[in-house]
């Protein structure tokens, strides 16, 4: 590698390292996945209680996700003890991501690829939102191409440690359901693999056997979710379909949705699959080998999406992101290199470059946007409301019910509740039977109620949006006393004498 090469890297790095940084506290989200990440974190270092599975994704209650990201949660919060340090992790964590990135893309091709693909992953949006707040598909871009780079290894050399490394990393990744869409080129690579005297088969079944311990543990103690896998599998749930007209449209709405994740919703998949088409024409015949291997990763993650009915979220296809970045940075590579006749040339070039025009443009954009929107949920909003529920209710026992555009939200209590309790340092809310999640219900046994109006400019909409609602149907007298921080209002109501 090149000093060329190293100084364009370098170059790279330090814009990558001002746009992860610049405006870095302002735009710190704290939302309810960030709260009861650390309000698990916290009972975990104050009371020793850990959860036995991840949050439970409403897929007939089944538990797909394991519980290893609030284990690192508890961990990093038991050593920093402070929310931005955890998400300046999350930020760090990417320069990891990036170096995986050019590693990998070095491997499969050339340096030169190598480097566009550092500037595709460097320069998007996501990776750069990733790294703002810590939240459960934040890590998996690198852990998916942490996998992806040590099973390229080891399908190169052929040591038990890359597969070991590849397994680990894909476990570690099981704490989010979207890895779940590698699964078919991880098993791919390690069936072609398993020529070896090595078993890499068993010991994948040994990583999902472990990465899944807790939640096992937990299924034989209640048995919650094991009832609804025979409707899960079979199709007879409004999640999942085997219908091969339902397969199709849900791919194509997640294939658009990957594609507009860098380049936005304007953008022609017509014209990404023709240069893709022509990247593969252009290669060479081992190149062409490895780019078709990056597309079965991308296409065979699609097609797995596909079977899910519900409606399409970028973060849930977050794991074929690095994928996103591999094969544009061999794309532009291919274009620019490959000697054509002039007009070819010419044409072949101004595809690339109007490809990477958007790119930029699009991600730009969003990155803006990032840096001067506040937040709408902050973490100095949070504490301000929990400071004045602790100094209007005192010593008194109180409990807490939120209302967000006219309806009954009580799963945004953690948001308080994490803060509540790292000031007192008592439990003020029981967990499920899983420890997963908080109760949701308001405790009529307790003195005061605390009633949270969210997104309302003032007393008199929170009255109308929010008290006036409660009252219709629950009940509820008077407030004692109003406080509003920001966009959220706060009424002090009593329950019981």
């Amino acid at each position: 590698m090149g000093k060329k090469t190293l100084f364009i890297a370098g170059l790279i790095l330090t814009v990558f390292t001002v746009l992860e940084f610049y405006r870095y506290p302002r735009t710190f989200l704290y939302e309810r996945d960030q709260a009861a990440a650390l309000f698990f974190a916290q009972r975990a270092s104050l009371f020793g209680e850990l959860p036995l599975s991840g949050i439970n994704v409403a897929i007939e209650n089944i538990n797909l996700q394991t519980p290893l990201y609030y284990y690192l949660i508890a961990l990093l919060y038991f050593f920093l003890k402070s929310e931005i340090g955890i998400s300046l992790v999350f930020a760090f964590s990417n320069y990891l991501y990036l170096l995986l990135i050019f590693l990998t893309a070095k491997t499969l091709f050339h340096a030169k690829a190598a480097l566009l693909a550092f500037f595709f992953a460097a320069f998007a949006f996501n990776t750069v939102n990733y790294g703002r707040y810590f939240w459960e598909p934040h890590l998996i871009p690198l852990l998916i191409a942490a996998s992806f780079y040590f099973l390229v290894k080891a399908n190169l050399r052929h040591l038990k440690i890359y597969y070991l490394l590849a397994y680990i990393s894909f476990g570690f990744s099981l704490m989010y359901l979207s890895s779940w869409l590698f699964l078919p080129a991880l098993l791919f690579l390690t069936v072609k693999a398993a020529r070896s005297r090595f078993k890499p088969l068993f010991h994948l079944l040994v990583t999902f056997f472990v990465a899944y311990l807790p939640v096992i543990f937990y299924e034989f103690q209640t048995g919650y979710s094991l009832a609804g896998i025979p409707a899960l599998i079979s199709g007879r749930t409004p999640f999942f379909s085997f219908d091969v007209r339902s397969i199709i449209s849900s791919t194509a709405n997640h294939a658009f949705l990957f594609l507009a994740s860098f380049l936005g919703n304007d953008f022609s998949p017509i014209f990404l699959l023709a240069v893709a088409v022509g990247s593969v024409y252009f290669s060479g015949t081992q190149n062409r080998k490895k780019i078709a291997g990056l597309y079965l990763v991308i296409f065979s993650g699609l097609a797995l999406s596909g079977l899910y009915q519900g409606i399409p979220a970028k973060h849930r296809l977050n794991s074929l992101f690095p994928f996103f970045c591999l094969t544009a940075g061999y794309l532009t590579w291919t274009f620019f290199k490959t000697k054509l006749k002039t007009y070819q040339s010419w044409t072949a070039r101004l595809a690339m470059l109007s490809f990477i025009f958007v790119f930029l443009q699009y991600n730009s954009l969003k990155l803006a946007k990032l840096y001067f929107t506040k937040n709408a949920e902050s973490l100095d909003k949070a504490e301000k409301i929990s400071d004045y529920i602790l100094s209007s209710a005192q010593s008194e026992d109180f409990t807490l019910a939120t209302v967000l555009a006219g309806e009954m939200k009580m799963v945004y209590n953690v948001n308080y509740y994490f803060l509540l309790e790292k000031e007192t340092g008592r439990k003020l809310v029981k967990l499920n039977d899983t420890g997963n999640w908080t109760g949701f219900e308001t405790d009529p046994r307790k003195r005061w109620l605390y009633l949270i109006c969210r997104e309302i400019k003032n007393r008199q909409e929170a009255q109308k949006v929010c008290l006036d609602y409660y009252r219709t149907r629950f009940g509820a007298g008077e407030p004692d006393g109003y406080f509003q921080a920001e966009d959220t209002g706060v009424f002090k109501i009593l329950q019981a004498d």
